[in-house]
């Protein structure tokens, strides 16, 4: 666990705040969340899940020169992450990082992340957020199929998780289905 995460206590305190406000939408808005994960970095710098973790709800949130540190900074801990938590960061970063992925790579890291973790509810999300963003723009057949289905194993690993449901709505919305919006 201490390879895992940080030997400070308030760092600690901090990124499990950042994921309780993600997970729960207990003031959940991502600068919230944000601000912890970014606090338990303050405090530890070589905090690789909570790099991580703001990689995953704030990385089109933030100025890009910011975006970019942060990247960088994930990118540099990927090695003391677990291969499911690498995988999760080439989901939301690419896997050839600093080189920008393309949009069908960004599905592939996704879908990678989803076989290496399972059992995470951010690889589910991810993998739905990226079949929903990049399906229609690079063609992908049965995209709204394939994002739906993913968002709906998120839901099922933790039916409280705010960013989950929005995504659903999002995804209902575009696709027209007002029963599911509802």
């Amino acid at each position: 666990l201490i390879a895992l995460t940080s030997t400070s206590p308030d760092a600690l305190r901090a990124y499990l705040a950042g994921l309780h406000a993600v997970r729960r939408g207990k003031c959940c808005t991502p600068s919230e969340a944000r601000q912890h994960f970014e606090r338990a970095l303050s405090l530890d710098s070589m905090f690789a899940l909570a790099g991580l973790s703001l990689m995953g709800i704030a990385p089109g949130r933030m100025p890009e020169l910011e975006g970019r540190s942060r990247r960088d900074a994930s990118w540099r801990l990927r090695d003391e992450l677990s291969v499911a938590d690498r995988a999760l960061l080439d989901a939301y970063i690419g896997a050839k990082y600093p080189q920008y992925p393309t949009r069908a790579e960004f599905i592939q890291a996704a879908q990678r992340a989803t076989w290496a973790a399972p059992h995470r509810l951010e690889a589910w999300r991810v993998a739905g957020a990226s079949f929903f963003r990049f399906g229609p723009m690079i063609g992908y057949p049965a995209w709204e199929a394939r994002a739906s289905e993913a968002l709906q194993h998120a839901l099922a690993l933790d039916s409280t998780d705010a960013l989950t449901l929005k995504q659903l709505i999002r995804l209902a919305a575009v696709t027209g289905d007002r029963a599911e919006v509802q």
